[in-house]
């Protein structure tokens, strides 16, 4: 499904309209084809909302729920909680989840949106055992050296683990929640801490849920597809065969990501999960040798770090910046690349060390 937003929209009538249930991404593209603009969709009458292709029953519920909503109380309540919100046509908007057949029209996020490096979406049973924590633990700094940008769901267990020792090592990591990211519905209430974190070391917390949205059940299983969304790849550590990562690794085969998982004992229930996924074709993972096989990143990395690349796109990036450092937006401009296939080729030059990041953002050879 593809969202087509006119940029002299005003965003609180996109928010505003965000929060009828009955308002979903397809009517909210047929209002603003409709009005051309939301703001004048807002204001409109009941019969103009059905001339503009509206049933009778969504219109009333409309005018109803309009009476209680204000959209300029709307912007002041995301500045109060420090709340961003990235639309699906801002050119921040992450590319990977652009793809997918069903992205969300808003992002509300805290910290800092990334749309760079290598994204690996990392989930498994809240009930993790000495096991799976063992293999977090020993998967996530090697992978980190490799400028991998972590992505998972800040529930208790794996998730949590994941963005911990992400952060131990100064890696940074996306945690996706099924919730509201205002603090009082930030959920589970035990990692608002870890939340913080994660935020503070230049990583972000993102929810398609406005604030004030309760954690509830029928949530998690949409969550799961912005978490593979978001990722090149989907990496379950442990999980039964009823577990939400298998909803995960389902959204991911869907979305065209890598599925791998890493085998465990089959007398152990939270096993079930990733050898089943392995028994009808996910990656086997012993190692985070084979997820640096699996990326192609094995054998760059051991390729002359002085020289120019051999690879099309990456020589082309060497070339621009062969003059001085720039940023990533310009390189982007310059070459005419996909902003994710740019983000994915600097990541690997960086890896090789051809190029570096300066203290200012800005991307120069080595």
């Amino acid at each position: 499904m593809a969202y087509i937003i006119n940029m002299e929209d005003d965003l609180k009538y996109w928010l505003a309209f965000s929060r009828i249930n009955q308002i979903g991404p397809a009517r909210l593209i047929r209002l603003q084809k409709y009005f051309t603009n939301l703001k004048i969709a807002w204001e409109a009458l009941p019969e103009e909302y059905l001339a503009a292709g509206l049933d009778q029953r969504t219109v009333d519920h409309l005018i109803m729920e309009k009476k209680s909503i204000d959209p300029d109380e709307l912007l002041m309540e995301l500045e109060r909680h420090h709340i961003g919100v990235c639309l699906f046509s801002d050119k921040n908007y992450p590319p990977l989840l652009k793809e997918i057949y069903d992205p969300p029209a808003i992002l509300y996020y805290r910290g800092k949106i990334i749309n760079e490096g290598i994204t690996l979406a990392i989930v498994g049973t809240r009930k993790i055992s000495p096991y799976g924590t063992q293999l977090v633990k020993d998967i996530i700094p090697p992978l980190c050296q490799y400028n991998f940008i972590t992505v998972s769901g800040l529930a208790l267990g794996v998730d949590a683990l994941v963005h911990q020792e992400t952060l131990a090592v100064g890696g940074k990591t996306i945690a996706v929640l099924g919730n509201g990211l205002d603090d009082a519905n930030l959920y589970p209430s035990s990692n608002r801490y870890l939340a913080k974190k994660i935020i503070d070391n230049g990583g972000s917390i993102i929810s398609e849920y406005p604030p004030g949205t309760m954690p509830l059940k029928q949530h998690f299983p949409r969550r799961n597809r912005i978490i593979s969304g978001l990722s090149q790849g989907v990496l379950i550590i442990e999980g039964d065969i009823e577990s939400g990562s298998l909803i995960t690794a389902a959204a991911a085969l869907e979305q065209n990501r890598e599925v791998m998982a890493i085998p465990g004992s089959i007398y152990s229930s939270n096993s079930a999960g990733p050898n089943e996924l392995i028994k009808r074709g996910a990656h086997l993972i012993r190692n985070h040798h084979d997820i640096i096989e699996i990326f192609d990143l094995k054998e760059i990395s051991q390729t002359n770090h002085s020289s120019e690349p051999t690879d099309p796109q990456q020589k082309l990036i060497w070339q621009i910046l062969a003059t001085e450092p720039m940023e990533i937006d310009e390189i982007i401009r310059q070459t005419g690349l996909p902003a994710a296939t740019v983000n994915t080729q600097i990541s690997i030059m960086e890896l090789n060390k051809k190029i570096r990041k300066m203290t200012n953002g800005k991307i120069a050879k080595n």
